[in-house]
């Protein structure tokens, strides 16, 4: 039987290089992004060396928590199973910005679609045999807290703080869901600088150059990156936390506080909420 993949943010870097890792005539991916255009580029370049992949692109915008919830929606009623839910997608601005929703857009993008869409879905992976979810973020890099005043930037906003932010948020989500979901594997990985993607694309221009000159020292390659999550996909090891080259990492007390973590699961869904009504 076909595996069946779901990636988001899976139309360029990360997202993109693992895709062509996973491609095969036995696995049926989806590529779940905005831009028509860029999946046309990425399936086209994906299919040329694997040809008998099935892939196919939906569209959606998961800086909404509505097209989030269709997306959810959709992947329930068209697919029978899901074996793998890769969370791929990302940006970063250098202004803070909210949605119409009014949720700021990094934390949007980056970790509340991630935990609604993973939320909405767990009926169908828990049909499968050998079902994963996957966060490309932090994987425990930052031994840091949550600021809960400034969560979405409300008191301060720094681009690199912003996703700092979520990439804490994103590893106390993946903790907390296998808490509550034992027979999914739950992974956070942080191949932590990957020059070359487009996340930088939207900051300032010297910005962009000492992440192109720092990123060339200390940084991975999206084809790196996507083999580790391949890799972390296919062979399903025991862990949470997740670095480059699949280094396990060790979450702080902080992190794993079963308070703290069912303080961001409220709030979570109190977001989610405020943003759909």
């Amino acid at each position: 039987m076909k595996q069946t993949v779901v990636i988001t943010g899976g139309t360029d870097g990360i997202g993109q290089q693992t895709a062509l890792q996973l491609a095969d005539e036995e696995t049926q991916i989806i590529l779940i992004g905005r831009t028509k255009q860029k999946a046309d580029a990425a399936i086209n370049t994906i299919k040329s060396q694997a040809p008998d992949t099935d892939i196919q692109f939906w569209q959606a915008d998961l800086s909404l928590m509505r097209d989030t919830l269709r997306i959810a929606n959709r992947i329930n009623e068209e697919l029978t199973q899901l074996n793998t839910l890769i969370h791929c997608a990302g940006v970063m601005l250098p202004q803070r910005t909210l949605t119409d929703e009014g949720i700021e857009t990094v934390f949007a993008v980056q970790y509340l679609s991630r935990w609604l869409l993973t939320k909405d879905v767990m009926p169908l992976l828990q049909k499968s045999t050998t079902p994963c979810v996957i966060s490309v973020s932090a994987g425990g890099a930052f031994p840091l807290r949550l600021d809960w005043n400034n969560l979405m930037g409300e008191k301060f906003y720094h681009g690199a703080v912003a996703l700092i932010h979520e990439s804490i948020a994103n590893d106390m989500q993946m903790m907390d869901y296998q808490q509550q979901y034992p027979s999914i594997q739950f992974y956070c990985y942080g191949p932590f600088w990957v020059p070359g993607t487009k996340l930088m694309s939207q900051m300032p221009s010297w910005f962009q150059w000492i992440g192109d000159v720092s990123g060339r020292l200390i940084g991975y390659t999206s084809k790196e990156a996507g083999e580790d999550v391949a890799t972390l996909s296919q062979t399903q090891p025991i862990g949470d936390l997740f670095g480059r080259k699949l280094t396990p990492k060790k979450p702080t007390r902080w992190k794993a506080n079963h308070e703290n973590l069912r303080r961001l699961r409220q709030l979570s869904a109190d977001l989610v909420q405020q943003a759909l009504t």
